[in-house]
């Protein structure tokens, strides 16, 4: 019998990035992804893609412009 996986994040369509006064910079385009319960995760990239942006926007400690 397989237990059915619980999905724990998903993501649809999320826009990240940073805004400068009353513009704005996406660092990526929107993303779409999810992740359940027993799976392992992996964010990798080269410096300056958005890595630490996109764990800051899920964390809370950065706003999202939509998604």
């Amino acid at each position: 019998m397989e237990r059915q996986k619980e999905e724990l994040l998903s993501l649809v369509s999320l826009e990240i990035g940073y805004k400068r006064g009353k513009n704005r910079g996406s660092v990526l385009p929107p993303l779409s992804a999810s992740a359940a319960n027993g799976e392992m995760i992996a964010l990798i990239g080269r410096n300056g893609i958005g890595k630490s942006t996109l764990l800051r926007t899920l964390t809370g400690l950065q706003p999202s412009f939509g998604g």
